[in-house]
């Protein structure tokens, strides 16, 4: 997490070490909008208006990041995952357990890449996956960056921000049942992982 601040968040990562006051708070604040949680300032917006995705790379030492969901799922835990999707319809087509190992290898689904039914629930989804500390806290950068599921009503690989506005929606709402039954759903998932981000 500290990495990605450093090296793809600098005006983000310089707007906050800038302020007189930097607490506990300031660190939540900071990554909640790295997350797309909540808004970032305009002027953060303003000075990465120039860069694509919003983000600034030193050009004289660029590290290619390793961009996957840092997971480790058996096969009992995919059956587990593939048959969530299927009950909350989270896919328009009903996945098994080797789409999820596909889809958390980073590898999109031929001929036809998975599509979200809705995107603001497949959101949730991942943020629950994350939430229980299964799979990064950078889902929303990976899902985007390999293009790995598509929205069923455009067609087009979802982006961060489709990603970040569905979880934002769901964190300042009331969960709706199918919200609470994903989140029940996930819970019972085993868990095994340590040192998660």
């Amino acid at each position: 997490m500290i990495e990605d601040l450093l090296l793809n968040n600098r005006a983000l990562t310089e707007y906050f070490f800038n302020q007189t006051d930097f607490s506990d708070k300031s660190i939540e604040q900071m990554i909640d909008m790295m997350n797309g949680m909540i808004a970032m300032p305009p002027s953060v917006l303003l000075a990465d208006s120039h860069l694509e995705n919003g983000f600034i790379l030193d050009p004289q030492t660029p590290i290619p990041p390793v961009l996957n969901f840092e997971c480790l799922f058996d096969n009992y835990k995919l059956e587990l995952i593939a048959r969530i999707a299927n009950e909350v319809h989270i896919f328009t087509d009903v996945v098994m357990p080797h789409d999820m190992k596909d889809l958390f290898n980073c590898i999109p689904r031929k001929p036809q890449i998975l599509m979200a039914r809705d995107i603001k629930r497949m959101a949730f989804f991942f943020h629950t996956l994350h939430h229980f500390k299964h799979i990064t806290y950078s889902w929303q950068k990976v899902i985007s960056e390999h293009e790995l599921i598509a929205s069923h009503k455009t067609k087009k690989p979802l982006k961060r921000g489709n990603m970040s506005m569905g979880v934002y929606e769901c964190s300042y709402q009331e969960l709706e049942s199918i919200e609470a039954k994903i989140l029940a759903l996930v819970e019972q998932i085993p868990r095994i992982r340590k040192n998660n981000r």
